[in-house]
């Protein structure tokens, strides 16, 4: 949901219709106040950081299977 050019055409259907709104929805205010809704909830920041690879800086986290050793 990312609008970088705000005369973009393209840009703002494609967020209406993210926010649930119709592309060609006539009442841009309406969806700002929705879009502030969304970008100002906690959880969202939850997605974003595991979106961006789990805050790793090198990169997602890899699956390492663990082996079980007895003790001796």
């Amino acid at each position: 949901m990312d609008i970088f050019n705000p005369f973009d055409q393209e840009e703002c259907s494609q967020t209406r219709e993210a926010l649930g709104y119709d592309k060609t929805h006539l009442d841009d205010g309406a969806v700002c106040e929705t879009f502030h809704e969304y970008k100002c909830d906690p959880f969202f920041d939850d997605i974003a950081y595991l979106a961006d690879g789990a805050g790793a800086a090198d990169g997602p986290q890899q699956f390492v299977q663990v082996v079980y050793k007895p003790k001796e």
